[in-house]
């Protein structure tokens, strides 16, 4: 009975693109007001870049680890 799921994968995660249809994109949007926003604002987007970064640092150590 389900009309929707998500996957919870990465675009082009080897073994789910092949299964997985029909891939909608998604977001995240953060609203916030009052004191402290701004730097909880800030502190978001640090957070999000460092996930990025982890990410890009583990495929590309990973693919390193491969060619030897």
């Amino acid at each position: 009975g389900f009309k929707e799921a998500d996957s919870l994968a990465i675009p082009g995660h080897s073994m789910i693109e092949p299964l997985w249809r029909g891939r909608l994109e998604t977001g995240t949007m953060f609203l916030m007001e009052g004191a402290g926003s701004v730097t909880r604002q800030k502190l978001c987007r640090a957070d999000l870049a460092v996930d990025s970064t982890l990410r890009d640092f583990a495929r590309s150590f990973r693919k390193h680890l491969k060619l030897q």
